[in-house]
């Protein structure tokens, strides 16, 4: 490789690696939607929890109505959950490739180090 293809090379790196530590951009904008939903999610379930709790304290009311509001609970949970953790599968995800990226350029500045250091070498001798 000669050293303009090194340079070259740098560079590229450089700008591969520059913004590797901001979250920005249309998914993390999603994201931050997601989590929107999520926590109105919540606070609506936390209601129905608050009512759910009323009406079994009250017992004139039918047992049909707190089971179902019981049932509507624990459905809304379970997408508040699979909600959640779509949420930690894409940080995952994102994570690990950024990773990636970072031991890939790590690695192709290895490269060219060992070529710089055998080229100096090859000078000294």
């Amino acid at each position: 490789m000669t050293t303009q293809e090194q340079i070259t090379k740098l560079n590229t790196i450089i700008e591969k690696l520059k913004d590797i530590h901001q979250f920005v951009g249309d998914p993390y904008y999603n994201i931050n939607k997601s989590i929107l939903e999520i926590n109105q999610r919540v606070s609506m379930n936390a209601k129905k929890v608050e009512h759910y709790r009323a009406l079994k304290k009250a017992k004139k009311q039918s047992a049909d109505k707190h089971v179902d509001l019981g049932l509507d609970i624990s459905s809304e949970n379970f997408v508040i959950i699979n909600q959640k953790q779509e949420l930690v599968d894409f940080y995952i995800k994102d994570i690990y490739e950024r990773i990636e990226t970072i031991g890939t350029s790590i690695k192709d500045q290895s490269k060219i180090l060992i070529d710089i250091v055998a080229r100096l070498d090859k000078l000294e001798n």
